[in-house]
């Protein structure tokens, strides 16, 4: 434990099934995208957001 940890933070340990952190670790990695993707879908509802504004 660090002193940043101790005074700063709240965290915990847990300890689980080897089994369900590959479980997790593959949920959590099957909904990453690649950033281009990201910055697309973001530009698109900027774009959106702005025609909305706009009344176009």
């Amino acid at each position: 434990m660090t002193y940043s940890a101790w005074a700063k933070n709240f965290e915990a340990m847990v300890k689980i099934p080897k089994e369900d952190a590959i479980m997790l670790f593959d949920k959590a990695w099957s909904m990453t995208m690649r950033i281009e993707d990201l910055q697309r879908q973001v530009k698109g509802q900027v774009e959106e957001s702005m025609k909305v504004k706009s009344g176009d």
